[in-house]
């Protein structure tokens, strides 16, 4: 069975897109730059959102030939190349960076056919929107969120708050998303030096399986 990842940064009133549907908020040091890398090498698929994948589709596919690029960013530029993508839209016309576009109104057909293929692992990178609708049919098998010390309607970020309930923007209380947390099993926490967000120089990684039993 294929496992389903979600992996963002995701701030303390749990936002991971900006009011613009952009990650330009999502700023880390070589630390946290380098799990990221290292997550890159696993995965077999990397499905986004419209949005997000715009975003990264505009900076990765040349970063490594960026003079300012650092070598973190230049090693995860050469590891996301050749990785098969997926993004999820019915108004993208094109995509380049090795990338499919897929219905987005056969969201879970797609998804079971990833995770009908043994051994495999696809990332779900931010993509607020598109992890929303994942969660509420029950897609995700682990997830990996490093929460920022910041709030995001503070910080100029009121983007889409990464729980939802239904088809409404309904968000459910904060209080219940870190009760599920640790409501479930395998939670490990542990802070990492260095990968500041502005003046911060701290990023908890909450990394814990979500209790799916592989089906055998």
């Amino acid at each position: 069975m294929g496992t389903i990842i979600l992996s963002s940064l995701i701030s303390l009133d749990g936002r991971i897109n900006g009011s613009d549907g952009g990650i330009g908020w999502h700023v880390v040091g070589p630390e946290v730059h380098q799990y990221f890398n290292d997550q890159a090498r696993e995965v077999d698929t990397s499905p986004y959102g419209r949005r997000t994948y715009e975003g990264m589709a505009e900076f990765w596919p040349t970063a490594e030939r960026d003079p300012d690029s650092t070598p973190e960013v230049i090693e995860y530029a050469k590891l996301a190349r050749p990785k098969p993508k997926l993004v999820f839209s019915n108004t993208l016309e094109s995509a380049g960076w090795n990338t499919e576009i897929v219905d987005g109104d056969h969201l879970a057909e797609i998804v079971a056919e990833l995770r009908a293929r043994p051994g495999t692992k696809h990332l779900l990178y931010a993509s607020a929107d598109l992890a929303a609708t994942f969660m509420r049919l029950d897609l995700i098998d682990e997830y990996r969120l490093f929460v920022t010390l910041t709030v995001a309607d503070l910080a100029g970020y009121p983007g889409p708050a990464l729980i939802m309930v239904g088809d409404s923007d309904e968000e459910i209380p904060m209080e219940h998303t870190l009760a599920l947390r640790e409501g479930l099993p395998d939670a490990q926490l542990a802070v990492l030096s260095g990968a500041g967000h502005g003046s911060l120089d701290a990023r908890i990684v909450i990394d814990f399986l979500a209790g799916r039993e592989e089906e055998t």
